[in-house]
């Protein structure tokens, strides 16, 4: 089964394993022209989500706006999930607003001591969202899909990201049925984005990338104190 909340807010979702659904494990969402607020999601197990991968809006622990519409997400937790067995696209993913910049969320937005594996697309991620933290990750053997229709995965990577943080994450066996197959990316559109202390290793990719795209620049990045051994394996 799946757990789905639409349009709410202040949640607590703690001590649960679910199996299956399609095309989501646990999803939050919502369409209304508000702010959604306070979700924290702990000591979760979420796998064997069914399906294959339509569109980047599926995968284990999806939150993130309906398409097109005026939400905002802030003030996210994700603490100790282990997520694993899917086709379909996401890992962990907290995508704050529907569009191409940062929301100006005012809470944190923090993803940290889960795991992520057996992913057809990426592991772990954030994506238009201010105030980013990705701390104490393990994600490996992601990106197995076969084609490149919905995109190019990667390991561990934050998207239009204003001032976030990715520290001390482990990524590893990174897989990419065409471009990117990396661990680490900061990637168009972020600004004020932190990569330091985490070890990238024997992925088909990078180990660290930083990207602008669509007319689109990434502003002042910091990549420090990292470790990448035998990447580019492809």
């Amino acid at each position: 089964c799946s757990s789905d909340l639409f349009n709410q807010s202040h949640w607590v979702i703690r001590d649960l394993e679910t199996s299956g659904g399609n095309p989501h494990g646990i999803h939050i969402s919502g369409d209304a022209a508000a702010t959604l607020s306070y979700f924290r999601i702990s000591n979760v197990s979420v796998h064997d989500v069914k399906g294959v991968a339509t569109t980047k809006q599926s995968g284990l622990i999806e939150i993130s706006p309906a398409h097109g519409s005026a939400t905002v997400i802030d003030d996210v937790v994700i603490d100790g999930a282990t997520v694993f067995n899917t086709e379909q696209w996401k890992g962990i993913h907290v995508g704050c607003a529907n569009g191409i910049f940062p929301a100006r969320n005012p809470g944190r937005i923090i993803i940290r001591n889960s795991r992520a594996s057996n992913i057809a697309g990426d592991g772990i991620t954030i994506y238009a969202c201010s105030n980013g933290l990705i701390e104490n990750n393990v994600s490996y053997d992601i990106g197995t899909a076969s084609t490149d229709a919905v995109g190019t995965p990667n390991a561990i990577w934050t998207w239009a990201c204003a001032n976030c943080i990715v520290q001390f994450n482990e990524g590893f066996r990174s897989h990419s049925p065409a471009a990117d197959g990396g661990i680490f990316d900061i990637d168009w559109g972020s600004s004020r984005t932190t990569v330091q202390y985490n070890y990238g290793h024997d992925a088909d990719g990078y180990c660290v990338a930083i990207f602008g795209a669509w007319g689109l620049i990434t502003t002042n990045s910091i990549v420090r104190y990292n470790i990448c051994a035998n990447n580019g394996q492809s």
